[in-house]
């Protein structure tokens, strides 16, 4: 099945948005024009109650307007890294211009039969493509559903806040 402008328009913007971020990852003195603030949980890794390990990393990745006198915030991605027990989890919000999600992508990690990989892809705060793969022995545990598209607009309403209290903290 071929993919929607829609899709490909959002991976055009990832892939972009991604070289960007693997330049400024890079660590070389070039600037990179994006901005990173890490929110780390249980960096020390203390066991959890009732879960063990648990540790997590919160990546945003903003722009900054320059032109404006008061400064001026533009969030492109976040990334997620879960280490829950012996469960690894990678979860990404992308976001347009004007701070709307478009992409979000949750990925479990490992092997064929027990990881999970879920896409979706948002115009206009509706979904617009949904795809999923799910490990055989993980049918039953499924992260996430098609009917799930609600929830991962709040979700990362909440992770905007996050950002926007962070960056009034500065």
């Amino acid at each position: 099945m071929k993919d929607s402008q829609v899709v490909l328009k959002i991976r055009d913007q990832y892939q972009k948005l991604g070289e960007a971020i693997a330049r400024c990852e890079n660590e070389d003195d070039t600037p990179c024009g994006y901005y990173l603030n890490v929110l780390k949980t249980n960096q020390i890794g203390e066991p959890w109650p009732a879960v063990g390990t648990y540790q997590t990393e919160q990546k945003f990745w903003y722009s900054r307007d320059e032109s404006s006198e008061v400064p001026a915030y533009t969030l492109h991605k976040i990334e997620v890294s879960i280490q829950r027990s012996a469960r690894n989890e990678h979860v990404e919000y992308l976001f347009d211009a004007k701070g709307n999600l478009v992409f979000f992508f949750f990925k479990l990690e490992g092997d064929a039969e027990t990881s999970q990989a879920f896409r979706f892809y948002f115009e206009n705060g509706m979904l617009e493509t949904y795809k999923e793969k799910i490990g055989a022995k993980e049918l039953d545990y499924a992260y996430y559903t098609k009917d799930d598209g609600r929830l991962i607009l709040e979700k990362a309403k909440r992770m905007m806040e996050k950002f926007k209290v962070m960056l009034a903290e500065e």
